[in-house]
């Protein structure tokens, strides 16, 4: 999938690392969530200048932890000689743009767990320093930062298993059904039409809740199942188009 708007940030493992200009939208909208609700609901009497700055450094990490899950991806892509063309961090978390599709099953569910994998590890180890730090030193905004990201990429982690294609989980699924009918073609059909389902899905149970008075928690979710729907629907394209050239 294609995003214009990209801005060169630095290299990580070889990678070119890009943000869309998307992305300062929802580092904005995240900031001033935790700056004037989660912070201020964690810590009693906050300074609401330092809840700013702290809301801005844990909306850094989150992002930071996006990034490790599509290098994570990015590292077995290449040792498994799939060249990684750049990594896009933008509204919707990040992706990673392969030079070429997987060439076996193994190849592509290894690829596959490596994110969430990556997830669940920095969930865990948010999870033992809160630990600690509750336990021996007590440092709240700390805690708070820490108890957030465990959350997240505890979410991200399992949202990205969800077996629908593009998401990491319909990839898992893609991996498995071509590897029991020998048709990448057809798994990938398969699995990009789950995609859609699940997209339609999401934007369905957004509707509902837009229509119960949670505007912007259905907002999102439509927004999140176009987004899917999009995605599946142009990954499908360039992967029949990349086969029907070979």
């Amino acid at each position: 999938m294609k995003l214009k708007n990209n801005y060169f940030l630095f290299e990580a493992i070889g990678i070119p690392v890009q943000l869309n200009i998307s992305w300062f939208i929802i580092l904005a909208l995240i900031t001033y969530g935790l700056a004037f609700e989660y912070f201020p609901s964690r810590i009693n009497g906050i300074n609401p200048i330092l809840s700013v700055i702290l809301g801005l450094i844990t909306a850094l990490l989150l992002f930071g932890s996006l990034l490790l899950h599509e290098l994570s991806h990015a590292y077995v892509a290449e040792k498994n000689g799939l060249p990684v063309r750049s990594i896009t961090l933008f509204i919707f978390g990040g992706v990673a743009a392969l030079s070429k599709e997987p060439e076996s099953p193994k190849v592509e569910l290894q690829m596959a767990l490596a994110g969430p994998a990556m997830s669940f590890a920095l969930a865990f180890a948010c999870w033992i320093l809160y630990l600690i730090i509750i336990n021996f030193i007590y440092i709240p905004w700390i805690l708070a930062i820490l108890a957030y990201i465990f959350y997240v990429n505890l979410v991200v982690g399992v949202f990205n298993l969800i077996p629908g294609f593009p998401l990491d989980g319909g990839r898992v699924l893609r991996a498995l059904t071509w590897h029991y009918n020998r048709d990448y073609r057809k798994a990938t059909f398969y699995a990009t039409a789950i995609g859609k389902g699940i997209a339609f899905l999401l934007m369905g149970l957004g509707a509902i809740q837009i229509f119960t008075g949670d505007w912007f928690s259905g907002l999102w979710l439509i927004l999140i199942g176009y987004f899917l729907e999009e995605a599946a629907k142009t990954s499908y394209l360039e992967i029949n188009n990349s086969v029907q050239d070979n």
